[in-house]
């Protein structure tokens, strides 16, 4: 037959292996309830918060303080952001945003503005293809803290080429480059993408893009050559 032991002094209630195991407190004793113990304490540790029967409950696991709520929380813990136009913490912001290290803040992705040629261009196979891209970043992130370039691929493949088919000019960064004539192949359409992205050491999911396709029409014979990117044809007439 199990015997029943009383509770500690200091619990109001007990519900374990030990008398300490407690579930409520007596005055002026308050719960640690993760830990099942009545202790005297000004304020509750860090980590936890006050409810109103005056018991020391957990915070959420992202936050390092909380007040009032588990979710309320002042400060977060290395690694995860303040709530966006919220009290809690984060492991990542809402969609537009990035989750900024430094800061521990959700902020607005950077933007591309323009970028050329514009989308359903049409060039000649051999033609010369110039390529620009402006971008604002709207937070005044350091330079030295995200990337921008291009990538550039077949229409429905994955494989980027912009590695050999963008070549830079002289004096200049890689917001304007051009294509290099020998990579890209004739009849084909082309995804032209530029980004810009944050490093993962500074900030969770920064990306601000803008991708434009292009058809690269089949070279002429002898005669002028009319394109027709829509059913894949080109004639010479």
């Amino acid at each position: 037959m199990a015997e029943c032991i009383k509770c500690h002094d200091s619990c109001k209630n007990c519900n374990g292996l030990t008398n300490t195991s407690c579930t409520d407190c007596v005055s002026p004793y308050k719960l640690i309830e993760a830990e099942q113990k009545c202790i005297v304490v000004e304020g509750c540790p860090i980590g936890y918060f006050e409810d109103v029967d005056l018991q020391c409950k957990p915070c959420h696991e992202y936050c390092i303080t909380c007040i009032n709520t588990p979710t309320q929380c002042p400060k977060c813990k290395a690694k995860y952001f303040k709530q966006y136009r919220g009290l809690g913490c984060v492991d990542s912001c809402p969609r537009g945003l990035y989750g900024n290290y430094m800061t521990q803040g959700c902020a607005a992705n950077p933007i591309v503005t323009s970028m050329f040629p514009e989308d359903s261009t049409i060039f000649s196979y051999g033609e010369f293809i110039d390529l620009y891209a402006t971008f604002e970043v709207l937070n005044q992130e350091p330079r030295e803290t995200y990337d921008y370039g291009w990538i550039i691929s077949k229409l429905n493949s994955n494989i980027d080429l912009a590695k050999d088919a963008t070549k830079p000019y002289f004096g200049t960064d890689i917001t304007r480059v051009h294509l290099d004539n020998n990579i890209l192949e004739p009849n084909n359409y082309y995804n032209i993408t530029f980004f810009v992205k944050g490093k993962n050491t500074f900030y969770n999911g920064m990306l601000g893009s803008m991708y434009n396709v292009i058809y690269i029409g089949i070279p002429p014979k002898n005669g002028k050559c009319s394109i027709s990117p829509g059913q894949g044809i080109a004639t010479v007439t």
